[in-house]
This record gives C-alpha cells, sequence and structure tokens, in this order.
C-alpha cells in the first residue's frame, strides 16, 4: 500500500517537474517564436483541415480538426497569457479588484444621480436584450444556435428566464473583466480620431451602392445586433489583437535590431492586421476592411495609455454592423468553397 502511494506521489512529481520545465521554455521563448508556430498552426487547423473534412465527408477529420483549433484558441485566449504572466490590466481588460474601487468610488460620492444613472442604464440594458433576446446572440458562437433551437420549443416564459440569466452573465463579465474604464474617456477620443473616417467612408460607400438596404433596417435592430457584436468581437480581438499584438510587442521590446518604438508600433501592428485580414480571406473586400481597422486597433492597442480591449470591440462592432447590414459582403465565405 505505502508504495503505491510512494508511487502515484512520484508520478504527481514527475508531472509537476514536467510542466515547470515546460513554462520556463516557454517564458524564455521570444513570443515572436511562439507566433511563427501557432498562427500557421492555427491557420492550417482551420482553414485547410476542417474544410477537408466537410470536402470529404469525414465526421471524425473535421471534428478532429475543430478540436485542434480550439486547442489553439484556448493558448492564445488563456494559457500563453498565464504561462507569461501577463495581468489584466496590461493586456486592456479590468478586474475584479477594479471594479470593487470603482464601486467604493461611488459609494464615497454618495450622489443620487451616480446610482440612478447606473440603475437606468442596467434596466435600458436589460429592456433591449429581452426584447432582441435572438439578434443580440445571433452573432456568438454556439449560443446563437442554442438559443434558436430553445426559442422554437419552449414556451415564451422560459425564454424570458434564459434572457435574463444570459443578460446577468454577460453583465457580470462585462463589470468584471472587460467595461475597463481605467482610460476610457482617452481611450474613446484616440479610437474616435482614428476611426471615425473608416467608418464614414464604409457609410458613405453602402449609401452610394445600397441605398435601399440602408433605409430598410430598423433602428432597434440595428441596435440590438451592435451590442451583441461587441461580445462577437471580444471572442475574435482576444486572439488577435491580446494576444498576437501583446507577443509582438514583447518580442520586438527584446529585440536590438528594431529600437525605434515607431518601428516597432508599426510592424507589430501590420502583423496582427495580417493575420486578421488572413482570417477573412478568400472574401477579399471583407479582408481590406478587416486589414485596415484592426491595423487602426492594433496601432492604438500598442500604446498602453490607450489600451482597451472594450473600447476596441466597440469599433469593431460599427464596423461590422455596417458590413452585415449595408454592404453586401458575404461574412461566412471561407476556404470550403474555395477548396472545393
Amino acid at each position: 500500500m505505502q508504495n503505491a502511494s510512494s508511487a502515484k506521489t512520484s508520478e504527481r512529481e514527475t508531472g509537476t517537474r514536467f510542466l515547470d520545465r515546460f513554462k520556463a521554455k516557454v517564458r524564455s521563448t521570444n513570443p515572436i517564436l511562439e507566433l511563427a508556430i501557432v498562427l500557421p498552426g492555427l491557420v492550417a487547423a482551420g482553414w485547410i483541415w476542417v474544410p477537408l473534412g466537410v470536402i470529404t465527408h469525414s465526421t471524425f477529420f473535421e471534428y478532429a480538426g475543430y478540436f485542434v483549433v480550439g486547442a489553439f484558441l484556448t493558448w492564445m485566449a488563456m494559457i500563453a497569457h498565464a504561462i507569461r504572466k501577463r495581468n489584466l490590466d496590461d493586456l486592456g481588460f479590468t478586474s475584479i479588484k477594479r471594479f470593487g474601487k470603482n464601486l467604493q468610488s461611488i459609494k464615497q460620492r454618495r450622489e443620487a444621480w451616480n446610482y440612478f444613472l447606473i440603475v437606468g442604464t442596467i434596466l435600458a440594458g436589460y429592456f433591449i436584450f429581452l426584447v432582441n433576446f435572438l439578434p443580440f446572440t445571433s452573432l456568438i458562437p454556439f449560443l446563437g444556435e442554442i438559443n434558436t433551437f430553445i426559442a422554437g420549443i419552449v414556451h415564451p416564459a422560459v425564454n424570458v428566464i434564459i434572457a435574463t440569466l444570459e443578460f446577468l452573465f454577460f453583465g457580470v463579465f462585462t463589470a468584471f473583466y472587460f467595461f475597463k474604464t481605467d482610460n476610457i474617456k482617452a481611450s474613446l477620443l484616440r479610437h474616435a480620431k482614428y476611426g471615425t473616417p473608416v467608418l464614414l467612408f464604409l457609410f458613405t460607400f453602402a449609401m452610394i451602392v445600397n441605398q435601399d438596404k440602408v433605409f430598410s433596417q430598423t433602428f432597434m435592430k440595428v441596435v440590438a445586433h451592435f451590442l451583441g457584436y461587441i461580445f462577437w468581437a471580444m471572442f475574435q480581438q482576444i486572439p488577435t489583437l491580446v494576444y498576437v499584438n501583446t507577443s509582438m510587442r514583447e518580442g520586438l521590446e527584446k529585440s536590438t535590431r528594431i529600437t525605434s518604438p515607431s518601428k516597432r508600433r508599426f510592424l507589430a501592428a501590420f502583423v496582427t492586421a495580417s493575420f486578421f485580414a488572413i482570417l477573412h480571406f478568400p472574401a477579399f473586400i471583407l479582408a481590406m476592411i478587416a486589414f485596415t481597422f484592426e491595423f487602426i486597433l492594433s496601432m492604438i492597442y500598442y500604446d498602453k495609455k490607450f489600451r482597451n480591449v472594450f473600447v476596441a470591440c466597440l469599433l469593431h462592432a460599427a464596423t461590422g454592423v455596417i458590413v452585415v447590414f449595408f454592404l453586401d459582403i458575404d461574412l461566412i465565405a471561407g476556404y470550403v468553397g474555395w477548396l472545393g
């Protein structure tokens, strides 16, 4: 019995030592080298492996590809940051601790208007979410399909309960991690300065080539999709803006050949935007739009003074709404059709 216990302890210690060595190896590796491994792997799995599984009607091959894609995205979204000990503030997010400080600050002011504004905003958001529950979540992977399926088979009262629970989830997540207030004013101004011209150009172009579609949209439908698109944008920006741009920034800071801050920022933005554009290829126009606004987001995100993922997702969502509602661009054009 004692020998068996000793063997298990030895196995755990061996596993711990292996994990520690792996973490140390990752930390000592230049993040740019890590990118050179991860990004081609993700593109190959998502844009070649999975489509080939679909084309050959091999369910196992297809879902194995999805598993590999999920593994890469998990690495990009969480594991790499945890191993390299990056904190939420440096990545452009807020934290539960910061949320507590914000609440304490509101309590100290003791102004009734602040409470009225907060409660009113929450109730208005809840009403919009409840009325536009399905459009809001339609773009969010898996959740949109699940909600659409459930909504058609259950009583409306059950849909209200589901919508309320999801609203609470999105609200708590936003307050605890997503809605960074420290630099929100400076970040909003910077994103508005460089993002507004792109939005105006896209909207003007839509008015010229697709005027009927622009005027056929309802205000509430556009608002609901915009709010939902913010979270869909977050799903996209965590593995691109947050992971790719951060890895490029940290890697270039170690470089002795490229020492100019402006060149480092430009190169990091170019690589991030190029990767994001590749993810939207072969929809060429969509890829160009993706490159343009991702380059702007990356140039801003590089500077910690303006680094705010929530604000970046606002610009992403605004661009996405114009593309979805006002321009006839296929958002799901992918490599299945291209390879087939």
